[in-house]
């Protein structure tokens, strides 16, 4: 088995306890996302600043974030091309001090422009990411990262932390989830997750719906007797029963055959189920997962699913986000590939400055998977089978740069009728974006996205101090 180097994130607690913004307030979050000559060695840093929060980012033994006398925090950089004193940020503000080998954002020098969600800053030859968030999910994101360290997933990405947060709340318990997301997001990767958080001794047996034949898929998840039709040799369990104690992942759940659909509910609903050719019920304990890359409303709405079947399934709703919207975990992504891929060679390969700039460019239209085959070309091609160069990594296809995925994976909501709800809730809660969000069924930050694009200002809501 291949082995994978992971550099764990380190998450600055300090700066985020000592944050003073208001609850309706943001604050601004920084990750690592790769050093430009040692990609195997994603750093993972991921760290948070206030408005009043000043950073100085230079070059250092080992990229690390430390905290000055006077408060300033530090970042150090292990970057040759970094200088001793590089850059400093403040109030969302980058300025580069003089350096030698100069500071980007988006690709053009830092001129102190007001940064935005979503910048990426190019330091020396180390590539960062900025976000913004509300200011209590902002603090909520270090416990939340330190609790997915040693498990399968790694990420950087504030939008995918919340929904694993969510997930690895409700792991141990029977509850049906269903992970959404586009094709190739990672939603095994997901679903693998949440089976590890849940603890459950028995194995994870992931099936994969739209390509099991129509005529065979109750045999595969049920089994069959021998004798119960041509070709059925002998006794068979099926995947259910495989998955005793474990996780049945139903992958494309929603291509089902319709035949099988209520016995598939009945399964769900107290665990049991009958094999083909026999009379008598089994039970099995599994804990059921399944995925789709589409929105199973549609399903229902088109005939696709019975909508009882729907309700059982989708106890709660995981979505992934695709990669172009979370380019922060590049590094720790390609690190992991170029172990699985180049194997002893791995600790040899370079990317360079160039390649990488192409990689944070591309839309990735299907996701980690396409990055995955990007980058087994890119070991292939690379210059002396060590160097990796924007050739190798450049879309030579159709250009998929600017377009839009067919399917869009998270369920829509009525725009009207969510304004209303939004604003009755700042109402009744008094501009408190948790307690809104609780009231609403949805995370604080798509409370706090929607409050930003319908132009609502939770202070104004607040009933000031007598």
């Amino acid at each position: 088995m291949t082995r994978t180097h992971i550099t764990r994130r380190s998450t600055k607690r300090d700066a985020l306890d000592g944050a003073g913004a208001g609850a309706g307030d943001e604050l601004a979050l920084l990750a690592v996302v790769a050093h430009y000559h040692s990609p195997l060695k994603a750093p993972g840093v991921l760290l948070c600043l206030d408005d009043d929060q000043s950073l100085d980012v230079g070059r250092g033994a080992k990229t690390a974030v430390s905290t000055k006398p006077d408060g300033t925090l530090r970042l150090d950089l292990a970057d040759e091309w970094v200088s001793q004193a590089h850059a400093t940020i403040q109030r969302r503000r980058i300025k580069d001090l003089g350096s030698r080998n100069g500071t980007r954002v988006n690709g053009l020098p830092a001129e102190g422009g007001r940064l935005a969600d979503g910048d990426l800053l190019e330091v020396g030859h180390t590539l960062l990411c900025f976000r913004k968030l509300p200011a209590e999910a902002a603090r909520e994101l270090a416990t939340v990262a330190e609790s997915l360290q040693g498990t399968v997933m790694l990420t950087l990405s504030p939008k995918l932390l919340e929904e694993l947060e969510r997930a690895r709340r409700v792991a141990k318990s029977r509850l049906p989830i269903v992970v959404t997301g586009e094709t190739g997001a990672g939603k095994e990767v997901v679903a693998r997750a949440i089976h590890e958080w849940s603890g459950r001794s028995g194995p994870f047996v992931a099936v994969n719906c739209a390509a099991i034949p129509t005529g065979l898929a109750e045999s595969e998840l049920f089994g069959h007797r021998r004798g119960s039709f041509s070709g059925a040799h002998e006794d068979r369990r099926g995947l259910a029963e495989a998955a005793e104690r474990g996780t049945l992942f139903l992958d494309e759940v929603d291509a089902l055959p319709a035949e099988l659909q209520p016995k598939l509910l009945r399964f769900l609903q107290d665990g049991a189920f009958r094999r083909i050719g026999e009379s008598d019920e089994r039970t099995t304990d599994a804990r059921v997962l399944s995925a789709s890359n589409r929105d199973l409303n549609e399903a229902v709405s088109s005939g696709a699913m019975r909508e009882d079947l729907h309700a059982r399934l989708c106890g709660l709703v995981v979505w992934i986000p695709p990669l172009r919207d979370r380019r922060e975990d590049l590094g720790l992504l390609v690190a992991r590939l170029l172990e699985r891929h180049a194997e002893s060679r791995a600790s040899q390969m370079e990317i360079r400055p160039d390649a990488w700039r192409t990689l944070v460019r591309r839309r990735w239209p299907a996701n980690v998977r396409e990055l995955e085959r990007c980058i087994q070309a890119a070991i292939l091609l690379a210059k002396d089978g060590k160097v990796i160069g924007p050739d190798h990594v450049r879309e030579r296809q159709v250009d998929t740069a600017e377009e839009e995925p067919a399917v869009a994976a998270k369920p829509k909501r009525d725009i009207d009728r969510v304004r209303t709800e939004l604003e009755a809730g700042l109402v009744k809660h008094q501009g408190n974006l948790a307690a809104v969000a609780r009231e609403m069924g949805v995370s604080r930050m798509q409370v706090y996205r929607w409050t930003q694009r319908f132009g609502l200002n939770p202070e104004t809501y607040r009933t000031p101090p007598p």
